[in-house]
């Protein structure tokens, strides 16, 4: 029963390095100032409630909408009538708490310091990590590169939402292995761009996109109030590293550049001189730390 408004409106709010959830910081930070916010509340609620119950604060328990009697659940009132109160009824509220119930809270880690005399900052509290596993297959006769395997692994920290979380990274991987293999802008010598449209710059449709393994690791970290770190990002810059060592290991290459399009591969396959017909595979191992 607890909205969080996290708006922002730059026409009007001051901002600061705090303001917004941007940089996979939502978790880690927002998350995080919002627990900190809500749990004084209930503090406070715990207080007005204990006063109309006749029970010690610590008695108390909030669940099903309800603040009852740890030891005699129908002694009770519902938590809308409990929060409602400084609103309606002021005087109801026990000494000393104040008429109106909200919390402000400005969290900031210790390890992130003012800048220093060069205008530099540390931006970052806490960094996930992600550890990708990719097998491929390169056709020498198209040049098209086909995914076999791919297991991604992520420590962001303590995870609060596991579907949330594994959808930020399907939605990073989907992002990347468009970067390792379809889009590019092309300019003609005269500087002309030929991409300017998705009729012309290929963005991966879904069946285009491999299945992908989750794991998960949970390394709670020390610094941010529930643990959490950040993973938005991860295979957005992980993956196509991870693709291109692995290609690069199939042809046994020691330079490649993405995206790999079959032009690219077919090049690089002109250079070799294995029999016509036959594929090549690869598999590489890549541990990335991502700056969280």
């Amino acid at each position: 029963m607890i909205r969080v408004d996290a708006g922002l409106d730059t026409s009007k709010d001051a901002w600061s390095i705090a303001a917004g959830n941007y940089s996979s910081r939502f978790a880690g930070a927002t998350a995080g100032a919002a627990h900190i916010a809500a749990t004084r509340l209930k503090g406070r609620l715990a207080h007005v409630a204990a006063a109309q119950l006749n029970l010690r604060p610590e008695d108390l328990c909030f669940a099903g909408g309800r603040v009852f009697a740890t030891s005699n659940p129908e002694n009770s009132l519902s938590f809308a009538r409990v929060a409602a109160a400084s609103h309606w009824s002021p005087g109801s509220l026990p000494a000393p708490e104040p008429t109106a119930l909200w919390e402000t809270v400005f969290w900031s880690p210790s390890v992130l310091e003012a800048p220093n005399t060069a205008d530099e900052i540390n931006s970052s509290a806490v960094y996930g990590f992600v550890f990708d596993f990719c097998g491929v297959e390169v056709d020498r006769d198209t040049g098209v590169i086909r995914i076999d395997k791919y297991v991604s692994l992520h420590d962001a920290g303590r995870i609060l939402n596991p579907a949330l979380l594994d959808g930020q990274v399907r939605g990073g991987f989907a992002m990347a292995i468009g970067a390792a293999l379809y889009e590019r802008f092309v300019y003609v010598d005269d500087g002309g761009f030929l991409t300017g449209s998705f009729a012309d710059y290929a963005v991966p449709t879904a069946s285009m996109i491999p299945e992908l393994e989750i794991l998960h690791m949970e390394s709670p970290s020390p610094v941010t109030p529930l643990g959490a770190k950040g993973v938005a990002e991860g295979n957005a810059m992980s993956t196509p590293v991870c693709i291109a060592n692995a290609v690069a290991d199939a042809l046994g290459v020691a330079e490649i550049s993405v995206p790999l399009t079959p032009e690219r591969m077919l090049e690089l396959l002109r250079r070799d001189r294995a029999p016509r017909g036959t594929k090549f595979r690869g598999a590489d191992i890549d541990a990335l730390a991502l700056c969280q």
